[in-house]
């Protein structure tokens, strides 16, 4: 069980990492807006068989990139879990959460980065479609991977399992 002040300094830590995951999902949407505000002024640079392509290339790598994340993701929080050996120092962040900060951001930007390839084959060929998809399946993919308390919970409880000296 975690002490009063264990589970303050995780909710301290929480309060920033769900900062980061709202802002990383609104940047979606700011992708969206800026997409729809100079869809009218770009010309199409690529067409036919080679945008065909680079339009598989792209889905392709998307879904190697949200498999990648997922098998990352699962490893990192086992590798996390252990317990440490020794004290905590008595700084304002607990060790779990400046250890879950770190996984979550990098998962995070692996998931908005499906969103950024439908923002470059927009950019490329005016497909907006492929653009819609690759968001809905960015966001989808954010959603699926966002911040979890009661992990964090965990991984500090787990931490804290080894009798400290």
């Amino acid at each position: 069980m975690l002490q009063k002040q264990e589970l303050d300094q995780i909710d301290k830590g929480w309060a920033k990492i769900m900062i980061i995951w709202i802002a990383l999902l609104s940047s979606l949407g700011i992708y969206l807006v800026v997409c729809q505000v100079i869809g009218n002024k770009i010309s199409v640079s690529m067409e036919g068989a080679p945008l065909e392509r680079f339009k598989y290339a792209l889905f392709g790598i998307s879904a190697m990139t949200l498999l990648g994340a997922y098998f990352f993701r699962k490893s990192m929080i086992h590798k996390i879990s252990r317990p440490v050996v020794g004290t905590f120092s008595q700084s304002d962040i607990h060790p779990a959460v400046a250890k879950y900060l770190p996984v979550i951001v990098i998962i995070l930007a692996l998931a908005e980065s499906v969103g950024i390839y439908g923002m470059v084959l927009f950019l490329i060929s005016k497909d907006a479609v492929s653009l819609y998809q690759l968001m809905t399946l960015s966001g989808i993919a954010m959603i699926y991977f966002r911040p979890k308390k009661e992990e964090l919970i965990d991984i500090a409880e787990k931490m804290k399992s080894v009798d400290r000296v």
